[in-house]
């Protein structure tokens, strides 16, 4: 029994001098236990036991970052078991938690000037720009308008104020699906559009003008509310800016207005804007700078307002960043600004089909 027990209590001590907790406060000497070491905000406890290479912390958002680089963002997550150099080391993260907004928030909703964004696990998830400076929080939810604008209300689609909502229930967070910005919205038995409601009616199957919001019939859909030049209509086709602008124009991206147009079979195929900066290079042309990827690193980098996706030294997807763009560091930027509110790249509408969203995306 005597030699169990001595035999238990050095495998005991054997353990607690594999496991150290070290970080930049110094509360972190002489903490015993990972919970104890944690608990100090600089501090990383290290278990050299476990083995592996990867991103560890207390933070759930930690294990699921896959490289170095991606786990230095963030504070309180520590890449272990060597670096990308091959030196070995543990990195403490924190390069880029004082610009996140997320981080240490409750998941919910929340204002960051006039962006409506919503935080999970310590990141930004999803995020709308409120052209009308009015994003409102309450009770962990955020929106453009009134965060409770759906209490009270059966499901449907509605106006709130400029701004196209869904409401699924009375207690959930509207659902923002439009900003009709000074085109207006028009509303009728729990159904809403910019512009004016049921405006099909009347027309042809195609697309039309109604003011300066390009609508496809009889649908109703909006396709955008154009910016910063009117709405063009030809026979049967509507644009913003030239509305027969790919009647002579090759299979490609050109520019037209301040917006970037997809041409195919001299039709107008999608529509992206630019905020005014588009580049034609050929038949490929593009928001901001042409060529802005070709000698980028895969990632995310701002160019200008616009929020580009570079991958090997194409670019991907566009977004233009109403609210600003902002660089965290190399390769990974994001909608947002440089008072400490930047936005996540992942914080971006993925869709071009509703054009009249303030973060517009285009695949390439």
């Amino acid at each position: 029994m005597m030699h169990s027990a001595w035999r238990f209590l050095l495998l005991g001590a054997a353990r607690v001098a594999s496991a150290t907790c070290t970080g930049s406060s110094m509360m972190c000497d002489g903490e015993t236990s990972k919970s104890q070491c944690e608990f100090w905000s600089g501090c990383t406890w290290s278990d050299s036991s476990s083995g592996g290479t990867g991103c560890k912390g207390s933070l759930s958002v930690c294990g699921r970052q896959t490289t170095e680089a991606f786990c230095r963002v963030w504070a309180g997550c520590t890449w272990e078991g060597g670096s990308s150099g091959g030196s070995g080391s543990t990195v403490t993260g924190g390069t880029g938690g004082s610009l996140n907004f997320c981080f240490a928030k409750i998941d919910g909703g929340y204002c960051s000037g006039s962006t409506a964004l919503t935080c999970t696990d310590g990141r930004i998830t999803a995020s709308s720009y409120c052209s009308g400076g009015d994003c409102e929080a309450a009770f962990q939810k955020s929106s453009c308008g009134s965060a409770t604008f759906c209490s009270g209300k059966m499901a449907g689609i509605y106006c709130d104020g400029q701004y196209v909502k869904e409401c699924t229930s009375g207690n959930a967070a509207p659902t923002l699906l439009q900003d009709c910005r000074t085109a207006g919205c028009s509303e009728q038995l729990q159904k809403a559009s910019c512009g004016t409601f049921n405006f099909c009616n009347t027309k042809l199957s195609g697309s039309h003008c109604d003011g300066d919001v390009v609508k496809s019939c009889p649908s109703d859909d909006v396709v955008a509310v154009c910016r910063g030049t009117s709405c063009q209509e030809g026979l049967n086709v509507a644009s913003c800016g030239d509305a027969n602008f790919c009647r002579a124009k090759q299979d490609g991206r050109f520019c037209d207005a301040g917006y970037l147009k997809t041409c195919a079979d001299n039709l107008q195929t999608d529509l992206l804007y630019c905020g005014g900066v588009c580049e034609d290079r050929f038949q490929s042309g593009e928001c901001g700078t042409a060529n802005f990827c070709v000698a980028k690193t895969t990632g995310d980098y701002c160019d200008g307002q616009i929020l580009k996706r570079c991958e090997s030294g194409d670019v991907k997807t566009m977004y233009y960043c109403e609210g600003g763009c902002m660089t965290w560091y190399t390769g990974a930027a994001g909608c947002g600004t440089p008072d400490g509110s930047g936005l996540s790249s992942g914080a971006r509408s993925s869709s071009t089909a509703l054009a009249a969203l303030p973060l517009l995306g285009l695949a390439m």
